[in-house]
């Protein structure tokens, strides 16, 4: 009977436990839902106005709380897919100087003009390339499990792709891939005669290469390294 009794007892303490755990819970998921709903509009609200990496920075914070929420890594993707940066076009002068370490095919300089264009600000992500998939049923790159990038790897630049898989990827997101020179008027803040995208000083602690990570970054990595209007990653992490 003591034995009987003391399992009685268990059991209730137990179901109380549960309950009290499921309250909790319920709680949390609350304030979860509530907190990302928040982020969710502030960050519309802000890409709205044109300011995609406060609304980035944003939903970025909030990933970092709740990594598994899949409307945050949804808004992410849909506002990094939104970050543009306008340029003029004009005349541009392309390749390098004799001299600059560069393929002889680059020098000597010529003069070309071009329209005007926008160029994404980031590189793609994973996190937005999944999308991409999820949508499309398109082949995941190398690696991926189930169409998913490594957990930690959402904001590294997708590579391994093919060409055609580029354009694939670009006319999906409503864009199309960079001509040559328009890549490299970008690079070079508008077409200025720069050897780097912040300068013409050599210093690849502003860039994510072999020699300093030995790995990709994150696409919002290397802020010392933008271009004028802001572009990262235009030297270093995934090859362009």
């Amino acid at each position: 009977r003591f034995i009987r009794l003391n399992e009685g007892n268990l059991m209730v303490r137990k179901g109380r436990a549960q309950a009290e755990a499921d309250r909790l819970q319920e709680i949390s998921k609350r304030q979860r839902g509530e907190y990302v709903s928040g982020r969710i509009e502030d960050s519309r609200n802000r890409s709205g106005m044109g300011r995609h990496a406060q609304a980035e920075a944003l939903l970025m914070e909030a990933q970092k709380k709740y990594p598994a929420d899949r409307d945050l890594a949804t808004e992410l993707a849909r506002v990094m897919n939104l970050d543009k940066i306008a340029f003029q076009g004009g005349e541009l002068e392309a390749g390098s100087q004799p001299g600059e370490g560069v393929e002889s095919a680059e020098s000597p300089p010529w003069k070309m003009v071009i329209a005007p264009f926008c160029l994404a600000r980031l590189e793609v992500s994973n996190l937005q390339y999944a999308r991409f998939i999820e949508e499309t049923k398109a082949r995941a790159p190398e690696g991926w499990v189930d169409g998913r990038c490594l957990a930690g790897e959402e904001t590294m630049p997708v590579t391994g792709g093919s060409l055609e898989e580029a354009r694939a990827y670009a006319l999906w997101a409503g864009a199309r891939l960079p001509t040559e020179f328009e890549w490299e008027c970008a690079a070079r803040s508008g077409g200025q005669l720069k050897r780097w995208p912040w300068g013409n000083v050599e210093d690849l602690s502003r860039a994510s290469v072999d020699s300093r990570t030995g790995r990709t970054s994150s696409v919002f990595d290397n802020q010392t390294g933008a271009t004028a209007q802001g572009l990262l990653n235009m030297s270093g992490n995934a090859a362009e």
